[in-house]
């Protein structure tokens, strides 16, 4: 009810995703941190320390709080307890947020228009050169669904125990390899992904199949928005890694494009125009030896970035 507040009823569905896929990152994350947290042994992390504190204070087995596993173990008076509370809270949600939650959904089924049409409305949807349209068109497909967007971004955040291993207790691995190695993965990755789709999510395959125009000038415009999609975050850590290294963060760019354009050919290659919905229900259509071969190019750019980098730090 908050987010439809803020964002409106026809954005709340997809600010709820983002928010959705951040929240369940960041945990993720933080849980990866914690068990790899290098403060001693295993049995004094902070994830130890912090639930000896709990018992220590009684939460769960004292109190209030001993409801829900006394009603577990068959306790019926903590079970009647907490099924009473539940139709209370239940009953007062209805009570208090009904008129907001009809009203929500009622906004969120009109049909309400983006934008209105001033001057020359339709100039604004042509732009001279393929690459261009081409560029426009992804562009504005991605920004009518950031939702989409950031479930890419979510599978780059689940690689980052593949990091926190590297630079785990007793690793020996320096940071600026790590660094290297982790950007040059996520870069391919993230660019042979939206490489996929831009193939996967065409809206008129035929239309461009028949149109007087080279196939591979269209795939060449769908790579360069792939780069261009990806540069953000591809750059994030070679700028890190600058810190440490200069030649070394230049080594790291050069092999994620190499690696990133390795990763976006093959899916060019193998990709094939499905629906868009595909991706968002986490049906990938491709094909089984894209998703091999990218994954053995982005391993084998990383591992040479990460060489790179040790050699020239």
């Amino acid at each position: 009810m908050l987010i439809v507040r803020i964002a409106g009823p026809r954005a709340a569905r997809t600010v709820g995703k983002v928010v959705a896929a951040l929240l369940g990152g960041s945990f993720f994350i933080t849980s990866q941190i914690l068990s790899h947290a290098d403060r001693g042994p295993r049995s004094t992390n902070a994830m130890t320390v912090l639930f000896h504190r709990l018992r220590d204070s009684g939460l769960g087995s004292e109190g209030w709080t001993a409801l829900p596993g006394r009603a577990a173990f068959g306790d019926p008076l903590a079970a009647l307890l907490l099924l009473g509370l539940g139709i209370i809270l239940f009953a007062l949600a209805g009570a208090s947020l009904q008129r907001s939650f009809l009203s929500g959904y009622q906004d969120g089924g009109v049909k309400l228009s983006r934008s209105t049409a001033r001057g020359r409305p339709m100039a604004r949807l042509f732009h001279a050169g393929l690459t261009r349209s081409i560029f426009a068109k992804e562009w504005r497909l991605l920004a009518r669904d950031p939702a989409l967007a950031f479930q890419l971004v979510l599978r780059i955040v689940y690689m980052a125990p593949i990091l926190l291993v590297a630079l785990g207790r007793g690793s020996h691995i320096p940071l600026p390899s790590a660094l290297a190695f982790y950007s040059v993965l996520v870069a391919s990755q993230l660019i042979g992904s939206l490489t996929w789709l831009t193939v996967s999510a065409e809206d008129s395959p035929d239309l461009i199949a028949v149109a007087p125009v080279i196939k591979d000038d269209v795939d060449t415009a769908k790579l360069l928005v792939a780069f261009a999609m990806a540069a953000p975050l591809a750059l994030a850590l070679p700028i890190v890694i600058a810190f440490h290294t200069v030649t070394g963060a230049v080594a790291t760019v050069v092999l994620s494009a190499i690696g990133g354009g390795l990763s976006g050919v093959v899916e060019l290659q193998f990709g094939k125009p499905g629906q868009r919905a595909a991706f968002a229900k986490r049906q990938r259509s491709g094909s089984f030896v894209a998703g091999i071969l990218n994954l053995i190019i982005s391993f084998a750019f990383g591992a040479a970035a990460g060489v790179a980098v040790y050699f020239l730090s």
